[in-house]
């Protein structure tokens, strides 16, 4: 799901927040975000959601455990550094939330918001 604010429609934002539900297919969270992990450029049909990921964390978030982590996409051509916060929903999903700033500037605004949107969460 994507949310813009109303004066960046028809622009590219300086940043966003985005969050999805995705398959726990591999039980432990670290062990998911591994078998995630693949080279860049890799077809969505293996699943893998990101190239390499650093900083990986256990944090509590939303009252559960959770890894945190980041993924510079650099390597892969791409100027943003993701950061993301994974949690198991029930047992059969993961909830992942990240978010990125595309100006050095408005990266602590946004991670502030970011923050402010991951502690809201209820489910």
């Amino acid at each position: 799901m994507r949310v813009v604010d109303r004066r960046f429609l028809g622009k590219i934002p300086p940043g966003q927040v985005e969050f999805g539900v995705r398959a726990n297919d591999a039980g432990a969270l670290t062990a998911w975000v591994q078998k995630h992990t693949g080279p860049c450029g890799s077809p969505s049909s293996s699943e893998y959601y990101w190239d390499k990921v650093s900083n990986v964390t256990p944090v509590n978030a939303a009252g559960r455990d959770a890894l945190t982590f980041d993924w510079n996409q650099q390597p892969c051509g791409t100027p943003y550094t993701l950061h993301l916060t994974a949690f198991v929903l029930q047992t059969s999903h993961v909830f992942l939330f990240s978010w990125y700033s595309q100006d050095p500037a408005y990266s602590a605004t946004l991670k502030r918001i970011a923050d402010q949107m991951l502690a809201s969460f209820s489910g």
